[in-house]
């Protein structure tokens, strides 16, 4: 199918309708026109702008131009003050990104036209000293900046450090909460005293949010399994209740032991899920809403989620469109096509030498994204991408005929 054909009619996944996340196909312009304090870091969420990246990218391949750089994501080290039983980062290095070098390309970032930039870890962000200047600097050049965060480390607990975190500007923290159980996180992470530190850096920085001290958006992340999903309304009920923005589940990924069966997820379906959808509502949590059914609904997605397996294509996809918006770096300096590349056992782009953030992305550009991996974009992603690229052929398709109207 090319890009002026009319797209089959698919059903839209993952896309939320509050206010203030309407969104428009000029970041600028919506990051200008909003009032809402909490709107900027909202913005962030990847899902939020999959639209308006993508019809970017699309107008720039019609015009055959490069599309916008608009997030730049960054996995800035491979350290970590946990071990959680289910994390799959258990190599040996432990290498950090250089900080001074990533403050010093933000600026170029922003040239490109970036507007978010996403700090992520397969360690934990927060351990790195200068992690407050990068906010700041990516802060000064207009970026919104998101972090993940397990919220308990030795960094977190200094008021210095905080404090010049959030001086920064608006942040969107992603912070890892599982449990309501403080026994059992603590055994989870592998560290006591843990979940006490993650729920006072929450609370702490909800009650400064009220005096606007502090400019940053508070979104839970959960991972769901087998060992904890009896306890699940438990737990979405006890963390909605500290006043947080929003909650993402996640099915638990790697580790077989914690897979639901095809039973438990039957079951999940029919009790838990409906309950969380109601939860949601009643706390406006449009993204909880949107991904109670983490397992799917059909029997295929049913019996593949049982087996690790959690997005299943309806259709091949030629390219992903969607991720050429999006310039992903490792601590090794490494180029990845994708979030889930880098997360599910993918492999980075063979880019050779380069040396700014300018010659990366050219690199990246040239790169065919759904052949790096292609196991890996048919078992997580195709599916979404073919009905986000769908979206965008048939807006591009009505805007031409009404230019010829």
């Amino acid at each position: 199918m090319t890009l002026t054909e009319a797209a089959p009619s698919h059903t839209v996944v993952y896309r939320r309708h509050l206010r203030y996340r309407d969104m428009t196909p000029s970041f600028e312009e919506t990051l200008r026109s909003h009032k809402d304090p909490i709107f900027e870091v909202n913005l962030c969420d990847y899902w939020d702008c999959l639209d308006a990246m993508l019809l970017e990218t699309c107008r720039a391949e019609l015009q055959d131009i490069a599309p916008p750089l608009r997030r730049l994501s960054i996995f800035v080290t491979e350290r970590c003050n946990l071990k959680c039983s289910y994390c799959i980062q258990k190599a040996e290095s432990r290498r950090s990104i250089d900080t001074g070098w990533l403050a010093e390309n933000i600026a170029e970032a922003r040239s490109m036209g970036a507007v978010i930039l996403d700090i992520m870890g397969r360690g934990e962000p927060t351990m790195l000293d200068g992690l407050p200047d990068i906010a700041g600097v990516a802060a000064e050049n207009g970026l919104v900046v998101t972090i993940g965060t397990n919220g308990c480390t030795d960094n977190l607990s200094l008021p210095r450090f905080r404090e010049r975190l959030f001086e920064a500007g608006h942040l969107k923290l992603r912070v890892s909460l599982d449990s309501a159980d403080e026994a059992g996180q603590d055994r989870a992470g592998g560290r006591i005293g843990a979940w006490r530190r993650t729920v006072d850096f929450i609370t702490s920085v909800l009650s400064y949010r009220e005096t606007g001290a502090v400019k940053a958006g508070v979104f839970i992340n959960k991972i769901v399994s087998a060992g904890n999903v009896e306890q699940v309304m438990r737990d979405l009920r006890w963390i909605a209740g500290l006043g947080v923005d929003d909650i993402h589940m996640m099915p638990v990924r790697f580790h077989e032991d914690q897979y639901l069966s095809e039973t438990e997820i039957h079951r999940y379906n029919a009790e838990t899920a409906p309950a969380i959808m109601e939860l949601a509502e009643h706390f406006r949590y449009p993204w909880l809403r949107e991904n109670a059914f983490i397992f799917g609904t059909s029997e295929e997605e049913t019996a593949l989620a049982a087996k690790g397996q959690y997005y299943r294509p309806s259709i091949e996809a030629g390219e992903c469109h969607v991720q050429k918006s999006q310039l992903l770096l490792d601590p090794h300096h490494q180029i990845w096509t994708c979030l889930w590349s880098r997360r599910n056992g993918g492999r980075p782009i063979d880019a050779g030498r380069w040396n700014t953030l300018r010659e990366a992305r050219r690199e990246a550009m040239k790169c065919s994204y759904m052949k790096v991996a292609p196991e890996i974009c048919r078992n997580h992603c195709t599916k979404w991408i073919i009905e986000a690229n769908n979206r965008a052929a048939l807006a591009i398709s009505r805007e031409k005929r009404s230019v010829r109207l």
